[in-house]
């Protein structure tokens, strides 16, 4: 890809996230009062484990980076490695509360108190031996994935950052929770004093995190890396239209998740693929 076939691309995907934005703004509400259905067992399941393959995908990525790590500056290479291995401990802590969240009913977190020291064992564990693993007998495969650890690293953590940050000062309440008459409804552009957390949506943010997965086929005429691009805009187009039809966002809710991922993705793309012509 040329710069220029690249700020077209960019450019068109920008113009078209902001044109969605105007119209959500007047329809968000009919969008959602015309698609909730909580009862799909389907939308259900992605509501409970949803954000798993995301994370999944950001922690292989953690594991790829550790390993294809190049720094010669001893003190750098250990901030490095220390900062990775934080950031893949967090990651598998955070699959682990999903699924005892989950096992335990989604009723609070009190069953914390039962699990004890093995909250944070099993997933010491687990990440130890993937590091341990991918050293010894994955270097190479990681030394040729490097751009691609890069990217998913760093679009997984600034997507991150971006829509907890949002998610805990813009109070939006979610379509479920809304009153009767929906008499608290507010548009994605009015920030409430509520204490909800609909916009942006998280789930649509793992679900999008997946986009560079393409990347890890090296060869670009390969069916398979069209595949997998394919399979992870069908995956983020789905989680995405699974969370406003369980009523726990609305569609600028997961416009702004799924645009914000698209746009840094290929401001990253451009940042480690694309070579100027």
């Amino acid at each position: 890809m040329t710069t220029q076939r690249f700020k077209i691309l960019f450019s068109a995907f920008f113009l078209l996230w902001i044109s969605l934005f105007a119209a959500f703004g007047k329809w968000d509400l009919n969008i959602s009062q015309s698609l909730y259905n909580p009862d799909i067992a389907f939308v259900k399941a992605i509501e409970n484990y949803g954000e798993i393959p995301g994370l999944v995908f950001c922690f292989f990525a953690l594991i790829l980076m550790n390993s294809s790590l190049q720094i010669k500056n001893n003190l750098l290479r250990g901030m490095a490695f220390l900062v990775n291995l934080l950031l893949g401990f967090i990651v598998l802590c955070y699959i682990y509360l999903i699924i005892l969240y989950n096992h335990y009913g989604r009723k609070n977190f009190d069953f914390l108190a039962n699990i004890g020291i093995l909250l944070w064992i099993v997933p010491g564990l687990i990440l130890l031996l993937a590091m341990f693993s991918c050293k010894q007998y994955g270097k190479q495969f990681a030394l040729q994935r490097k751009a691609f650890s890069s990217v998913a690293v760093w679009l997984s953590l600034s997507g991150f950052i971006v829509v907890q940050t949002l998610k805990s000062i813009w109070g939006r309440t979610r379509f479920r929770d809304l009153a009767q008459g929906y008499t608290d409804f507010s548009p994605w552009y009015f920030p409430q004093q509520a204490h909800g957390d609909s916009f942006p949506s998280g789930h649509t943010l793992f679900a999008w995190v997946l986009l560079p997965l393409f990347l890890l086929c090296l060869d670009k005429k390969s069916f398979m890396r069209f595949f997998l691009l394919l399979l992870s805009i069908v995956w983020g187009l789905t989680v995405g239209m699974s969370r406003i039809v369980i009523g726990a966002h609305y569609a600028s809710d997961v416009l702004f998740s799924a645009g914000f991922c698209v746009l840094a993705f290929l401001l990253l793309y451009k940042r480690h693929y694309v070579r100027f012509a």
